[in-house]
């Protein structure tokens, strides 16, 4: 090897490093505000605080993180408030059927600007390019719609602005040929993601657990009497056992539960439906991390319910495995590639 060809290797080295370094830097900068990695990280810096205190009881002075770290804690109250905006706007990009949408965007362009086929990749690059956009712009502004017609007016009018924009390659180009794009799209088919019913349980399972978070809460904040409530039901014919229920107990139950759904839900994707590579991937991560959430809270409930006395120190070990993989899971998880392939067992 040559000193020319050592020069360009180094050069290489340094432009992939700093590529890398770069995309590190971008990730940090989205992961610093993603509630659910910052949730598990305070949640692992608790854990990790109460073992120090419980292996050195002069730090007992350091216990006023706890209530730091607690606060974090605040986002499993606030949930409850997402779920009226998913019920009232269902359509989500991550309910849309991207590649679907795509080849009846792609149809309907054809038909309007080129019927004689002299311009196909224009017509292609230009279906992708908006709808990709419009995709990533919803997901990263949590923007949703009623209905799939407002989607068509918003991606209408969208499609129009674009060719506008000579600076972007794929619409400058288009605008050369065709100039401003004014196309009807009532006609755009938009299938919506089927929702497979063992999901559908998951989610509902999870509703319960953000509307049961607001019972538990108001308890440990003294603004509910549970107990007195369970008292007054259980007088009731046929709800005497409920004077004996705790919400605690509850609460971690449900987590329990939706874990192991999702545990299933992971596992038969992988088993039943064609999925593709980004899927894949998260569907074993989702298997990995659930797991050792689900060994957590399990342990969590079995001492509640009296079956275990698993000591402290124990849970907050399992505690810091557990988030710890979510966080793995989280900080190791690419961006989203619209119009991938899906490989694997065709849905029947």
């Amino acid at each position: 090897m040559n000193i020319s060809e050592a020069v360009q290797g180094i050069r290489h080295a340094a432009y992939e490093t700093g590529q890398s370094a770069m995309s590190a830097l971008v990730r940090a900068k989205e992961l610093r505000h993603d509630t659910e990695f910052f949730e598990k990280v305070c949640q692992v810096a608790l854990a990790s605080l109460q073992l120090i205190m419980e292996r050195y009881p002069s730090a007992e002075r350091m216990s006023r993180l706890v209530f730091v770290f607690n606060t974090a804690l605040m986002h499993d109250f606030y949930s409850f408030l997402k779920q009226p905006r998913q019920w009232l706007f269902p359509v989500s990009a991550d309910m849309i059927d991207e590649n679907a949408v795509l080849d009846s965007l792609e149809g309907i362009l054809r038909d309007k600007l080129d019927p004689a086929n002299a311009h196909t990749q224009e017509v292609m690059n230009l279906a992708k390019e908006s709808l990709e956009k419009r995709l990533k712009s919803m997901s990263t502004n949590a923007d949703s719609y009623r209905n799939v017609n407002e989607f068509k007016d918003v991606l209408q009018r969208q499609i129009k602005n674009d060719t506008l924009d000579s600076k972007n390659k794929i619409f400058g180009q288009f605008h050369t040929i065709f100039g401003q794009v004014d196309v009807d799209l009532s006609d755009l088919d938009v299938s919506l993601r089927r929702v497979p019913l063992g999901e559908r349980i998951t989610n509902l399972n999870w509703s319960i657990v953000d509307m049961g978070c607001i019972g538990l809460f108001m308890k440990e904040w003294n603004l509910f009497d549970t107990a007195k409530w369970s008292a007054r039901i259980g007088q009731l014919p046929g709800l005497q056992w409920v004077k004996h229920q705790q919400i605690d107990t509850w609460v971690i139950g449900l987590v329990c539960s939706g874990f192991a759904l999702k545990i299933y839900e992971a596992a038969r994707k992988l088993s039943d439906e064609a999925l593709t590579a980004e899927e894949r991937t998260q569907a074993h991560w989702s298997i990995a991390a659930s797991s050792c959430e689900f060994v957590y809270y399990g342990a969590i409930y079995m001492n509640l319910i009296g079956q275990t006395s698993i000591a402290q120190s124990r849970i907050c070990w399992m505690a810091i495995l557990a988030k710890s993989m979510g966080l793995v899971s989280i900080a190791t998880r690419p961006a989203h590639q619209y119009f991938q392939p899906k490989t694997g067992p065709a849905v029947s």
